[in-house]
């Protein structure tokens, strides 16, 4: 036979690091794979956001996903209102309310919102109950 017209066949042996990137290289598809599955049909069980419900005295109140208001619908003589709380009915059982209301207080065209900057105390909530006050009077 002449050497020429022979095909050699090498057999290559794979070094110890060849196997190695082999074995890391499965493995990272594999758990690519095993998340991809995860987010893939995990989604498909995930329950959609139901918002949060109280009824009290017939009437419903829902928060919704990121929204801050407890909302309800309340039919008044000349239509349908939707009306905003900061907090759920239940929520605003527990309040005590010291004090008296000026029957002037009511009856007044305007209102002058301020605080006594000279008291003591921090005034950190006075911004948030100067415009939830607002938002009541303009509606």
């Amino acid at each position: 036979m002449n050497e020429e017209n022979s095909c050699e066949i090498k057999k290559t042996i794979p070094s110890i690091s060849d196997k190695k990137s082999l074995i890391f290289l499965g493995i990272s598809i594999l758990v690519i794979a095993i998340i991809f599955l995860i987010i893939f049909f995990g989604a498909k069980h995930v329950d959609p956001y139901k918002p949060e419900r109280v009824t009290y005295n017939y009437f419903d109140f829902v928060k919704k996903e990121k929204d801050t208001h407890w909302m309800t619908d309340w039919q008044g003589t000349d239509g349908l209102y939707e009306l905003g709380f900061r907090f759920n009915p239940l929520e605003a059982e527990t309040v005590q309310v010291s004090g008296s209301l000026n029957e002037n207080f009511n009856n007044r065209d305007v209102l002058y919102i301020t605080f006594d900057p000279l008291e003591k105390v921090q005034h950190k909530y006075t911004a948030l109950g100067a415009g939830e006050l607002l938002l009541v009077a303009n509606r």
